[in-house]
């Protein structure tokens, strides 16, 4: 194998200044075809590649995006995730990404060493509270950054999300307009406003209707298939029985299928059940799962547009999605 070599290697070997290489590789207008096939010749047989941090440096600017999010393990953020490297790399940029392992890791110490890093832009893909708290800090220090999965005020900075207490209102109501009214609530742990604003639009839809529900039927917990499955056992033993269930995040509804199933109950016919995000799976489990859809891969995408200046603030509109786990109450 031949070994690889550097900037200062490429221009002895072709007899030409350190700056006219570099100038062949990021900016070729500036030299001669002749001169720029030499250069590429060569770094095409020897593997040579350029230093991006470096070269961020000498343009002054920068090439990547840092991203931080509260959790990787969330289908619906990872799909945003996704999509922001595809557009990403549209653009010739980077993403580093930063996760605060639901509040467990601290935001400040993630933001700071992408900041050291010049990072082009932050994009926050769902916020735990401790970010959310940054906001005026970094809008005030003029930090470029865009806010996904949340709606905030203009002057915290740019923002692409929707209104969770509306979309979780319309779960709500869904259930509610099929006859529920025995309904069990799951949702993640309550340290996000995002999760928050779920519980009280789901709330807010029972007190319309002159309803309210006994503090053991709220059960929260931090979003898996795991505690879905346990807080649906849990529900499921409440006097009255729960007819209905509405989980506040996809992987919570499909492990209270999977406990349902377990203790020999029949989805939709003995208990309904709504999700939140309308990821992958929700279309294949057994019956496919009535959910809220989220367009987590539009959101990624206009994010990008945001950053380059393309697009503007938005809030999009989450939608429910109706299948099979959910009936009328007989």
């Amino acid at each position: 194998m031949k070994k690889k070599i550097n900037m200062t290697e490429v221009a002895r070997e072709l007899g030409l200044s350190i700056a006219t290489v570099s100038r062949a590789m990021n900016r070729p207008g500036d030299v001669s075809e002749k001169t720029r096939e030499r250069v590429l010749k060569l770094v095409e047989a020897r593997g040579y590649y350029p230093n991006a941090s470096a070269r961020d440096l000498l343009r002054g600017s920068s090439t990547i995006l840092g991203v931080i999010t509260p959790a990787l393990d969330r289908e619906a953020f990872s799909a945003t995730i996704n999509a922001i490297e595809i557009a990403a790399e549209k653009e010739a940029l980077s993403v580093m990404v930063g996760t605060t392992d639901h509040g467990q890791s601290p935001a400040a110490g993630i933001i700071r060493r992408m900041l050291e890093r010049r990072v082009l832009a932050l994009v926050f893909v769902g916020l735990d509270d401790e970010t959310r708290a940054m906001l005026p800090s970094l809008a005030a220090k003029d930090v470029n950054y865009v806010v996904s999965w949340d709606v905030v005020e203009p002057a915290l900075g740019a923002s692409i999300g929707f209104h969770d207490a509306i979309a979780a209102e319309a779960a709500m109501t869904h259930l509610l307009d099929l006859g529920h009214r025995n309904i069990g609530i799951m949702t993640g742990v309550l340290n996000t406003q995002r999760v928050r604003e779920r519980r009280r639009g789901a709330l807010e839809a029972l007190s319309a209707r002159g309803l309210s529900l006994p503090p053991d039927a709220l059960k929260s917990d931090v979003p898996s298939y795991a505690s879905g499955n346990r807080l649906m056992h849990e529900l499921m033993h409440l006097t009255p029985r729960p007819t209905a269930i509405f989980a506040a995040s996809d992987p919570m509804a499909v492990g209270a299928i999977h406990a349902a199933h377990e203790m020999g109950l029949r989805v939709p016919d003995d208990v309904s059940i709504v999700g939140f995000d309308d990821i992958d799976v929700a279309a294949y489990t057994i019956p496919p799962l009535t959910t809220i859809r989220v367009p987590a891969a539009e959101i990624g995408e206009k994010c990008l547009d945001i950053i380059l200046e393309r697009g503007a603030s938005e809030v999009i509109e989450a939608e429910l999605v109706v299948r099979a786990s959910t009936r009328a109450l007989r």
